[in-house]
């Protein structure tokens, strides 16, 4: 992780995973429940909440909003 752009070498890896994901959820029985989804939409995406869990854990603050306040907002 470089600490110029911590987020995109972060960011990029996590996305192409949650693709990978969403095209095997699309084929998969077990996932694909009858009902829908509950409520309404995220405002984030799954891969931009990984990429902010994950710079949570790397950069191992003690809690997280010491982390959002100190390291994520000036983002």
């Amino acid at each position: 992780m470089t600490l110029a752009n911590p987020r995109m070498t972060i960011f990029c890896p996590v996305d192409d995973f949650c693709k990978e994901l969403a095209n095997y959820k699309q084929y998969s029985p077990l996932i694909n429940r009858p009902g829908g989804q509950r409520g309404p939409e995220a405002g984030l995406a799954i891969s931009e909440i990984m990429t902010i869990l994950t710079m949570f854990h790397r950069i191992r603050f003690r809690d997280f909003k010491a982390f959002y306040v100190g390291f994520l907002t000036n983002y």
